[in-house]
């Protein structure tokens, strides 16, 4: 059996509601099990805490815990990405970790790059920039990933060389995580993971915003990464179409 894995730290929004009530129709359609947490807190399960960032580390949970050892491939998904099909994703997987790189690092200001390039300098066996937000976790390579658990120790590191507060988060950890311990990683095509999001940055004493939209004719699952009212607006279009 197969199972959809999502949780939230936090209230619960209407806007997380939509995202967890379309996930768990989309994994009723394909014949999945679905699993929705609320504060799971999960990294003060383990004794540990990032100061500052725990609540991206929810995801590690069904990648760690035995209590998901008898369920073959599970998908970790954020709770803002919106499935607009029928097709199984898990029809697509044949390898340990099922990941949709990221198509736009060289569209956002030049300073994104500057970030990651200089973070990649301490983790050179990176490749592929993978988004965190859908993720396939075979059985066997979830049993591999206890043994190559490292979080307290990537966090010292990332503190001590100063980099940007979005590297202390879940998605570098990953890669880090499969690309440093050579895990066998499937690129998913980009229509598992069609991004839309706002970049934000202040110039000339006033805030830029330019919307990013990397929807295709063959999207199937839309991340939807917007703030606040333009989410809103968003999830409210999609149920119009």
């Amino acid at each position: 059996m197969n199972l959809i894995y999502q949780y939230w730290d936090g209230d619960i929004t209407p806007e997380v509601s939509a995202g967890v009530d379309a996930m768990a129709a989309y994994a009723r359609r394909i014949g999945v099990e679905y699993r929705f947490e609320q504060n799971t807190n999960y990294l003060a399960t383990r004794n540990y805490t990032t100061n500052g960032h725990d609540h991206f580390f929810g995801a590690l949970k069904p990648l760690l815990e035995y209590e998901f050892d008898d369920y073959d491939t599970i998908m970790f998904a954020d709770v803002d990405i919106f499935p607009i099909t029928d097709d199984n994703i898990f029809d697509t997987f044949t390898r340990e970790v099922g990941m949709v790189p990221e198509p736009f690092l060289d569209e956002m200001r030049p300073i994104t790059r500057e970030r990651f390039e200089h973070w990649k300098t301490f983790h050179q066996y990176i490749r592929e920039n993978l988004n965190a937000g859908v993720c396939l976790y075979s059985k066997e390579l979830r049993r591999k990933v206890r043994d190559w658990y490292n979080l307290p120790e990537y966090i010292n590191h990332m503190r001590t060389i100063k980099v940007n507060e979005y590297f202390l988060t879940d998605q570098p950890f990953l890669q880090q995580l499969f690309y440093g311990n050579d895990a066998d990683i499937q690129l998913l095509g980009q229509e598992w993971n069609s991004h839309v999001f706002d970049e934000y940055w202040e110039q000339y004493g006033a805030w830029r915003v330019k919307r990013h939209d990397y929807r295709t004719p063959d999207t199937k699952f839309i991340h939807c990464r917007l703030e606040h009212g333009a989410l809103k607006e968003f999830i409210n279009e999609l149920r119009y179409q």
